[in-house]
């Protein structure tokens, strides 16, 4: 059960706002578009590169983030793995200032049963902390590609980060289970994502840091660090 959430309310209050309402809210929403999912998302490069699940943006007509402090920024897929349901989106708009560098790194290597773990996501129009720890090495069906974690997800939490105690980046959440198992795309298919994306010479420059600046401290101060790189993702029809 994919995690993307529809905008039922959202869609009607949108479609009440006249273009003239909207432009004078300054929002960048596009014209008579009705909200058609809605997720997570969140930063793989400063430079305003994001990655979040394919399924939150397919067959979308116009995407749009916002941030934790509710700006918005314009935003267009470059590279979309559905097999693995990820993928890779780009700012296209002047208002959004690069990053000087990402706070978490993305860690390569596998992750141990147990570990605790936390996310970070938009089951609503607020940013979610949720918490737990990583209770299988292998998905649904013991499928290689994902981890099942024990953490609360609701829809909403796709394209979220899965990252251990430390602020790396294991994974990104998927869907869950009619059994309630929650289950996560391993960051390793991240950096195979990005590294496909990178042999079109445009994304070449594009890098997944693996220095984290987060690692020594308490949670909460690194949950703070973490939410300015986590974003809503709107995807419009």
């Amino acid at each position: 059960m994919q995690l993307s959430r529809e905008i039922q309310v959202q869609k009607a209050k949108l479609n009440n706002l006249t273009n003239e309402t909207r432009q004078m809210k300054g929002s960048i929403i596009p014209p008579d578009a009705p909200m058609k999912l809605g997720g997570t998302g969140f930063l793989v490069d400063a430079k305003g590169y994001l990655v979040t699940n394919a399924h939150v943006i397919k067959d979308a007509r116009h995407i749009i983030i916002q941030s934790n402090k509710g700006q918005e920024f314009k935003v267009v897929p470059v590279f979309t793995d559905y097999e693995r349901d990820l993928a890779i989106l780009k700012v296209e708009d002047d208002n959004f200032k690069p990053y000087d560098n990402l706070p978490y790194g993305f860690r390569k290597s596998g992750t141990d049963l147990g570990e605790q773990i936390f996310t970070l996501g938009f089951p609503k129009d607020e940013i979610v902390y949720g918490e737990g720890y990583l209770s299988s090495e292998t998905g649904y069906k013991s499928d290689t590609l994902t981890y099942m974690i024990s953490i609360a997800a609701d829809h909403g939490n796709s394209g979220g980060p899965v990252l251990n105690k430390n602020g790396d980046v294991i994974g990104i959440l998927t869907d869950k289970s009619e059994g309630g198992g929650v289950f996560a795309v391993k960051s390793r298919y991240i950096f195979k994502t990005v590294e496909n994306l990178k042999k079109d010479s445009a994304f070449a420059n594009i890098k997944l840091t693996t220095t984290n600046s987060i690692k020594t401290l308490i949670r909460e101060q690194q949950v703070k660090k973490v939410n300015s790189c986590v974003f809503l993702i709107k995807s419009y029809e």
